[in-house]
């Protein structure tokens, strides 16, 4: 059973959320945003847990009583958790969240909402969500949870108590991971891959496709700077090929770290820290570089938008070897 001392990082909305139950003062709709793998659910968990545990101890619940186990589990009978059916969280699903919290509550203190992936509701959904934020019942307590805040409908937005989950430190991460007995040098570099989520690096850690990825990635960045338009062509198809779009992103991760070490020459500012060699020896333009890891960023974008993946592969690899091959950018 998770509860509000095991999240990690967000110190200052823990603290809040604590208060918060233990002054009976709990808000009817929150929104806790950030990117995946902060803790947002922990904290919905949590919250839900506080909200309904049979020995609350300063807010916190205790983990223990039947009322936390059955929240941990799944089963509390007034815990609702509603997240997508294929790609959308739909109409008939919030009109049965509404049917179910208009009955009174079976054994619990508060019946509580948790809806994730918020932005991925239909705007008949959402629209229907909104009359029941804008008139709300007693003891029910709305938990909107989304790493794309910027897709809620703004009245939405306006209606809860919204919380930012920011990116955890990676030296905390590095002791999470080291509490989990993974070594210290896996942990120092997984911390520094995970883009300040706990539950990324967890993730990295557990996929054993992850590293030959990030070889693959950084295979791909050589060849542009050292070949010709015929290997581009073949980078481009390659990552067409990939069923996986985060190799752009570790692209982008290994241009940033030649860049960083150019300007810092600091072995604690890069993220593959274990080709802290690799990464001393190569001998580009900042100028270069900077312009290689715009066009990583902007092919990662167009592709955001349904773009055409072959033509923006080829453009990105393209012009990528010309600014790599110029030396000057």
């Amino acid at each position: 059973m998770r509860t509000f001392t095991d999240i990690l990082g967000q110190d200052l909305i823990v603290r809040h959320l604590r208060q918060a139950v233990a002054a009976g003062q709990v808000h009817h709709a929150y929104l806790f945003y950030g990117q995946e793998g902060v803790g947002k659910r922990t904290a919905a968990q949590a919250l839900a847990a506080a909200l309904n545990c049979l020995s609350p101890d300063g807010g916190n619940a205790c983990g223990r009583c039947r009322a936390c186990q059955a929240v941990a589990g799944g089963t509390h009978p007034d815990l609702y958790e509603i997240s997508p059916q294929g790609k959308n969280i739909k109409i008939d699903q919030i009109r049965a969240l509404q049917e179910a919290l208009s009955f009174k509550r079976w054994q619990g203190n508060y019946k509580v909402a948790v809806i994730d992936e918020a932005d991925l509701m239909t705007e008949e959904a959402a629209n229907s969500l909104l009359k029941m934020l804008e008139e709300p019942s007693g003891k029910t307590c709305f938990v909107l949870l989304t790493s794309r805040p910027q897709s809620l409908l703004p009245t939405i937005w306006s209606r809860c108590q919204r919380f930012s989950f920011r990116a955890v430190p990676p030296e905390l991460i590095e002791q999470i991971l080291l509490q989990q007995g993974i070594s210290p040098s896996q942990a120092k570099l997984f911390a520094r891959l995970s883009d300040g989520s706990p539950g990324q690096a967890l993730a990295k850690l557990k996929d054993d496709r992850f590293l030959p990825a990030r070889q693959q990635a950084i295979a791909f960045c050589r060849k542009l700077k050292e070949g010709g338009v015929k290997d581009c062509f073949e980078v481009a198809a390659a990552l067409h090929e990939a069923e996986d779009e985060e190799i752009l992103t570790l692209m982008a991760r290994w241009w940033r770290d030649l860049l960083v070490w150019q300007a810092s020459q600091s072995e604690r500012l890069l993220v593959n820290v274990d080709l802290y060699d690799a990464i001393r020896q190569e001998r580009l333009p900042a100028k270069s570089l900077k312009l290689a890891l715009r066009e990583t960023e902007k092919a990662r974008q167009r592709l955001r938008y349904n773009g055409n993946r072959r033509l923006c592969f080829e453009v990105m690899t393209l012009r990528i070897n010309q600014y790599l091959k110029s030396r000057t950018g």
